[in-house]
């Protein structure tokens, strides 16, 4: 079932950022699309009952593909969505058997998650 939620959840984030792209630009980066696909993941991965690590390394996996696929492929970007989205599932994972409850893990994954998107996007701003 980690497959399913995983693949799930890729696909919703993929038309819900462009949705927030499209609206908000580059800002929804470091704000809303980080809350929603943390959201996404955990939260199918509670639904489903299965592997919330799983679930977080099928969704970096597809977004490794996208970035293989796209215009302009790009190995390392890929390298980077498969670690970053299968550690912010192992630090969800941890934070889920720390505190018994699902929001603290939510809430821990997705601040993580948000605070690496800072991080990269003001490490590629062009001055």
């Amino acid at each position: 079932m980690w497959l399913l939620a995983g693949t799930l959840s890729a696909a919703m984030a993929w038309v819900f950022n462009a949705c927030l792209l499209a609206r908000f630009g580059n800002k929804a980066i470091i704000t809303l699309a980080p809350l929603l696909e943390e959201g996404f993941k955990t939260g199918l991965a509670s639904w489903f009952s299965t592997s919330i690590v799983g679930t977080h390394l099928v969704f970096g996996a597809t977004e490794a593909v996208f970035e293989l696929l796209g215009k302009k492929a790009n190995l390392k970007a890929a390298l980077v969505a498969l670690t970053g989205h299968t550690l912010f599932g192992v630090l969800t994972w941890w934070a889920y058997i720390a505190f018994g409850s699902f929001f603290p893990a939510l809430m821990a994954g997705s601040m993580v998650h948000l605070a690496w998107n800072f991080l990269i996007v003001a490490l590629h701003r062009r001055p």
